[in-house]
């Protein structure tokens, strides 16, 4: 509840006491102009959630498609490279990407 309670106390503040103050459930100076913006033009809003929708499926069709090419590949017996790139499935699920950030 809490990300959420943080999420509409921000959505009454200015960008400017966002950008000061941060993010917050209590608002230090309430202001409605995200919710007019919204309301004067809800073409903003909508075009938003095409953008998001469209990347949703488009990620998703992507990923499949690699994700089945790949394991088509490493199916095959006779496929040469086959040991060193199942390797590497089974090395990055062993080591979250994010180690690598803590390392350099």
């Amino acid at each position: 509840m809490y990300p959420f309670a943080v999420i509409l106390g921000t959505s009454f503040k200015s960008e400017k006491d966002i950008i000061v103050h941060g993010y917050s459930i209590f608002p230090k100076n309430f202001s409605e102009t995200a919710y007019r913006m919204v309301l004067h033009n809800p073409k903003i809003l909508l075009h938003s959630y095409g953008v998001t929708a469209v990347t949703t499926i488009a990620g998703a069709l992507i990923g499949m498609w690699v994700t089945t090419a790949y394991a088509f590949v490493i199916s095959r017996k006779d496929y040469p490279y086959r040991s060193f790139l199942a390797f590497l499935i089974f090395f990055t699920m062993l080591f979250h990407g994010g180690w690598f950030l803590l390392i350099f």
